[in-house]
């Protein structure tokens, strides 16, 4: 988990979470550009989810806050 990110869009949120992932050795470089790449879901009340059915090597979630400000 990962507090405080200073990120002016949910682009830089996706790619911090999925860069995680691929150094835990959760997922694979294909996840990463599919979930960079495709818009995230919204759940409402400031969540979102993205995920991929390509490049997962196991299980495993990475969870990021931007900045309030």
């Amino acid at each position: 988990m990962t507090l405080d990110v200073i990120a002016s869009s949910l682009v830089t949120l996706q790619a911090l979470n999925a860069a995680r992932l691929k150094e835990a050795g959760a997922v694979d470089a294909a996840f990463v550009a599919k979930t960079i790449n495709d818009s995230p879901m919204n759940l409402g009340q400031g969540i979102w989810l993205n995920d991929s059915a390509e490049g997962n090597l196991r299980s495993a979630v990475a969870v990021s806050r931007a900045t309030q400000g």
